[in-house]
Parts: C-alpha cells; sequence; structure tokens
C-alpha cells in the first residue's frame, strides 16, 4: 500500500543494464553517421545524440540515464574526436540535466495523464504527459548549458567558449527537437502497448486485466465474494484500502501504509480471514496481511517481495500491475517500508519494526508542529 507515482511495469534491473548499452551504443553512432551524410551542420541541426539521451530517461529511469548521458559524449569523443574537447564538459552537463529532468518529470506527468493502462500507441493523455516531461527536459538543458558558459566565461574568464551564435543555433536545431517530439513518445508508448498485448489472456481469448494465485486447498479468488465486494469499493469509490470480511467493511482515502498498520495493530481479529482491497503492496504490507492471517488480496500494483510473502504465506492474491520495487514519493527511491523489510522473513518481525517506524515518524512530526 506503499504510495507510488507511476503505473506503468519497470523494467527489471538486467534489462535497464541491456537497454542503457544499447542507447549508449546508438548515441555514439548517430552523430557520426549525421556527421558524414550531412557534415557538422547535419549533426547541429538533428541532435542526434540527444534522441538516445533523452529515450533513456523514460525507458530506463533517471539514474540509468544519467550514466548514457555522461558516458556517450566521452566515448564519442575518444572515437571520432566529436564533440570538440572545448564543449564537451558543457554538452555532457547539458546531457546530464536532460536525461534526469526527463527520468524524474515522466513518472509525475505519466501519473497525472494516464489513469489506466494504455490501449493503443496514440492514447492522446499519454502522450501529453511524456511531451511535457520531454519539452521540460529539453528547455531545462538548454538553460543549463547557457548558465554554465555564461558562468564559466563571463564571470570566471576559465573556458574562451562563449554563447556567441548560441541562440541561431538553437532555433536552427527545430528539426531535431521535432524529431524527438515525435519518435519519443511513440517508442514509450508502444513498448507499453507491446507489454498489455503480452499479458495473459482467458481461455475465452479476452486479454485478462489481473493475474491470482489461489489458496491450497480452496476456491480461487475469483469466487471469493469478499474480494469482489472489497475490490468493487476501492475501484468505484477511489479508496486506497477497502477490507471486507462478511458484514464488517473498513476504507480509507489515506495513503502509505499507515492505514493498514493502524488496523493491523488496533483490530487484528478483523482482517483475520478477511479481504482486501489495496492501492499498491510492497513487502511490508504483505507482511501485515500475512502477520494478521488475511484470507485474500487484491492490489493496483504488488511489488516482487510482496507476491514472495503471500506465496509464503498462503494468501490468494490478484493483481493489476506487477513491479519490481515499491517507490517512494519522489518516484526514484525505494520506498523506506519497502526497504525495511526487504530481508525480513518473519510476519510478526515485519509487523513490529513497521509498527515502530510509524510511531517514530508520528513523533517526530508531532515535534515539528
Amino acid at each position: 500500500m506503499e504510495l507510488v507515482l507511476t503505473r506503468k511495469k519497470e523494467f527489471s534491473v538486467p534489462v535497464k543494464v541491456a537497454l542503457s548499452a544499447v542507447l549508449t551504443v546508438a548515441a555514439v553512432l548517430l552523430p557520426r553517421l549525421a556527421h558524414i551524410t550531412g557534415g557538422p551542420e547535419l549533426g547541429a541541426m538533428l541532435l542526434p545524440m540527444y534522441l538516445p539521451v533523452i529515450l533513456a530517461g523514460f525507458l530506463t529511469g533517471p539514474y540509468f540515464a544519467v550514466a548514457v548521458a555522461a558516458f556517450s559524449p566521452a566515448i564519442a569523443f575518444a572515437l571520432t574526436g566529436m564533440p570538440p574537447l572545448i564543449k564537451l564538459p558543457f554538452m555532457t552537463a547539458e546531457l546530464m540535466i536532460c536525461a534526469l529532468t526527463s527520468g524524474i518529470l515522466y513518472r509525475k506527468f505519466f501519473n497525472k495523464a494516464t489513469e489506466r493502462s494504455l490501449p493503443a500507441p496514440f492514447d492522446l493523455r499519454a502522450a501529453f504527459g511524456i511531451s511535457a516531461a520531454l519539452l521540460s527536459a529539453i528547455i531545462a538543458g538548454r538553460v543549463f548549458y547557457a548558465a554554465a558558459v555564461f558562468v564559466f566565461h563571463n564571470l570566471l574568464a576559465i573556458t574562451p567558449l562563449n554563447l556567441t551564435g548560441y541562440l541561431p543555433s538553437v532555433l536552427a536545431s527545430w528539426p531535431g527537437m521535432l524529431i524527438q517530439l515525435v519518435l519519443v513518445p511513440l517508442s514509450v508508448m508502444s513498448l507499453k502497448t507491446k507489454s498489455d498485448k503480452d499479458a495473459p489472456k482467458k481461455p475465452n481469448g479476452e486479454k485478462q486485466s489481473f493475474a491470482e494465485q489461489p489458496l491450497k486447498n480452496s476456491e480461487p479468488p475469483s469466487q471469493n465474494d469478499d474480494l469482489k465486494k472489497a475490490s468493487e469499493l476501492y475501484k468505484e469509490n477511489n479508496y486506497t484500502l477497502a477490507v471486507v470480511k462478511g458484514d464488517y467493511v473498513f476504507t480509507s482515502f489515506k495513503t502509505g501504509i499507515s492505514p493498514l498498520s493502524d488496523l493491523a495493530k488496533d483490530a487484528p481479529d478483523a482482517l483475520c480471514g478477511a479481504s482486501a482491497a489495496d492501492k499498491a503492496v510492497g513487502g511490508a504490507a504483505a507482511f501485515l496481511y500475512a502477520y494478521c492471517k488475511a484470507k485474500a488480496v487484491h492490489a493496483g500494483l504488488i511489488s516482487a517481495k510482496a507476491e514472495a510473502v503471500f506465496k509464503k504465506y498462503g494468501i490468494a492474491y490478484t493483481y493489476e500491475t506487477k513491479t519490481d520495487i515499491i517507490l517512494a514519493r519522489d518516484g526514484i527511491n525505494i520506498c523506506p517500508f519497502e526497504r525495511l523489510c526487504s530481508d525480513l522473513e518473519a510476519s510478526e518481525e515485519a509487523f513490529l519494526a513497521v509498527a515502530e517506524r510509524i510511531a517514530n515518524l508520528r513523533a517526530e512530526k508531532a515535534k515539528r508542529q
């Protein structure tokens, strides 16, 4: 139930490493091809190195994308002598800012622009989110480049590089920016659409929107009336948590793990044998369900750790989206509760650890007020 800012399925780390390597190679080769074809003028117009770097921000996240941005110009300079040494550090910094900005803002814009999985590669809301992040990344990179050159040339007199002709060169690169605005959204949405097509199918050929793990010697989640009711409440009312056990119903709009933790602490019997629908279930939340002996859980988003916990403790579950880890509010770092329980194996140990962490956080908040 930990808060996340992205609904898209994350690539695994090995896949991100492979994508980063491919995009780094592309960032080195594309400028060379442009220079061979039309000379430096064509390269300045099309910005061939920028496309793979910015695309890395969307596909691999900010950390891997920054690595692509840092290594690509250095490798290209070592192999081809381009970009010129005088521009190398400034261009590298600009690309790193572009990569970082696109990687971070993509999560935030994407989550706000799309409230469902993409049905087709031309979803306008998704295109808006991606384009907004892309434009912000381009502007941030260009502004940083200009500011850095101004400081190092005009104020510190460290570099002979100046801003003479910079604005005309930016305006002349509009074809490259146009190519980015077309290709980046299409590439990102096409990959998402492909993952949707690869989702499991029902026997009648209809795409299955969730995966399920039935309890041993028990009915599958699809036959659990309490789980159906909890899922309906969760989806129809936008609750972050809905718990149902017969006539008992508990709901919450609060984000984070605290509603579930409070329920597990104050009314564990209410969760025992109950079914729940939860916005996001990481390892910590899964341990709490296991500690209270919940019967079944539907997760909007589930982490690999949570799935392992459910299987270990025999809790039936369904989910809409699966990810390697649950992210924190910034959309970059690992959720602190996910990290807290990453190495734990016992539900009781996790329950005590989560309760202690929440108590400490509330005590700190009370002191600040």
